[in-house]
């Protein structure tokens, strides 16, 4: 289905402010299409912009029998409005002024009469009244789940056509590196290989704003495959030093938590094909994908890899672990955000994330993902404890492959950093990846039980 024939259903569906903006998007990139002007004039709510639609399509396609109909109401309309000249003499148009002037000073003496009544019984009712009756505001806390309710409502109509290769403005609010370059429309599309640099802004309480924004990316399937690897930044995340695949990506997530409970935590949302693993590697982390996962990274917590749906392997600095869904692990980063040292022992619940996870689940739905099969930390039977894991080396530097992300241009403009702990550097890391025939499915062996062999690939 092409995009004028989705604008078309919305506008029968009744969501004629979305099916505008769609034909709008349509217009930037073929301007002289006469279908798209005649569907903006059919369903626009706006005079101007109605006029100026069927004066386009009458430019492209002077034979057009809808617009010229168009056409010719709007000159009925403008024969009809008030400028018409007045039928009369001289003297019946002076006394009509005169009378005009007596009526306006009788409805002039009234209104300041009415008005002078009204302020002296205000001053005599309030005279004793010390406190005045405070005006009722709006909860911001309300304001803002109906914010995010609304963004996330309109999402799937707004990027549900993305392909791979592409990001799409789920919500205003983003950085583009470079700008000029820049999406400006909910529901605008771009090529990923454009941009050196993403950014989507924290919610801002006082202005009801915040970033969201939708990648496909092939990763390590085939260009043949039918379908990509979803990444979905919620607000607060940084995402730059990546390959036009992301098959080797850095990013950041904000760790202040929002002062809107209803907004997603800040982070990235990453699910694959159910039946085909995704290969990736991200702040040097090589992750092994079946399923969906939630990943958030900062200076203080490190790089934590959060299991929703199916199974994850993770490798880097010479440990394997696998990661089964209701449970999470961290990794220690350096000051640019990449892994090092040895991960976390243990296997944790939610109990010091950033962010409310189950803000996932709005989130998941309205991304078309499958949420009934989710299993967030602490629910669906995962454990409520630590559970602690033996970590257990596999990885030799024969069996690392080395990939170096495409670096920033020389006159390239970093973005603006992030309110977080870290900025990232200009230079770019060299990230390291483990090829999916080393990964050891046995590598996570528990000394607990009996929840021990929750962890078991």
């Amino acid at each position: 289905m092409d995009d004028l024939q989705r604008a078309r259903e919305l506008a029968t569906a009744g969501d004629s402010h979305e099916a505008r903006e769609m034909l709008v998007r349509l217009l930037y990139d073929d301007y002289d299409n006469a279908d798209i002007w005649l569907e903006l004039a059919n369903i626009t709510e706006d005079r101007e912009e109605y006029a100026r639609a069927v004066r386009e399509v009458l430019r492209i396609d002077p034979e057009n029998v809808e617009a010229r109909r168009m056409a010719v109401e709007l000159s009925r309309e403008a024969a009809q409005t008030p400028r018409q000249r007045a039928d009369g003499t001289t003297s019946r148009r002076r006394g009509n002024r005169a009378l005009s002037f007596i009526y306006n000073f009788f409805v002039f003496a009234l209104i300041v009469a009415v008005a002078a009544g009204v302020a002296i019984y205000w001053v005599e009712s309030n005279q004793d009244e010390v406190n005045p009756t405070p005006v009722a505001t709006a909860d911001p806390a309300v304001a803002c789940a109906r914010q995010v309710q609304s963004v996330l409502e309109r999402l799937p109509a707004r990027c549900s056509l993305t392909e791979a290769g592409q990001v799409c403005l789920g919500n205003p609010e983003v950085f583009f590196a470079p700008q000029e370059k820049q999406l400006l429309l909910p529901g605008d599309r771009g090529v990923l290989s454009n941009y050196i640099a993403l950014e989507t802004r924290p919610f801002d309480l006082a202005a009801q704003h915040f970033g969201l924004l939708t990648v496909r990316a092939k990763t390590s399937y085939s260009d043949e495959a039918a379908d990509s690897v979803l990444f979905l930044l919620t607000s607060g995340v940084r995402l730059r030093d990546y390959d036009p695949r992301l098959e080797t990506l850095t990013f950041s997530s904000n760790p202040v938590v929002s002062d809107c409970g209803s907004v997603p935590p800040s982070g990235l949302l990453v699910s694959g094909m159910a039946d085909e693993s995704a290969q990736f590697v991200v702040n040097g982390l090589a992750v092994t994908l079946d399923g969906t996962a939630f990943l958030q990274v900062d200076a203080a917590a490190g790089l934590r890899v959060i299991v929703l749906e199916g199974t994850t392997h993770i490798a880097a600095t010479g440990n394997e672990v696998t990661v089964i869904a209701g449970h999470w692990i961290s990794w220690p980063v350096g000051p640019t955000l990449e892994v090092r040292d040895d991960p976390s022992n243990v296997l944790t619940s939610a109990d010091n994330l950033r962010g409310d996870l189950n803000q996932l689940l709005p989130l998941g739905h309205a991304a078309g993902l499958a949420i009934e099969n989710w299993r967030l930390p602490g629910q669906g039977g995962a454990p409520e404890t630590t559970i602690p894991v033996e970590i257990t080396p596999e990885m030799t530097e024969e069996g690392l492959t080395t990939h170096t992300p495409t670096p920033l241009p020389p006159d390239a403009r970093s973005p603006a950093p992030l309110t977080t702990e870290e900025v990232l550097p200009i230079e770019t890391p060299t990230a390291t990846r483990t090829p999916r025939s080393t990964v050891n499915s046995t590598a996570v062996r528990s000394t607990s039980s009996p929840t021990s062999t929750a962890l078991n690939e």
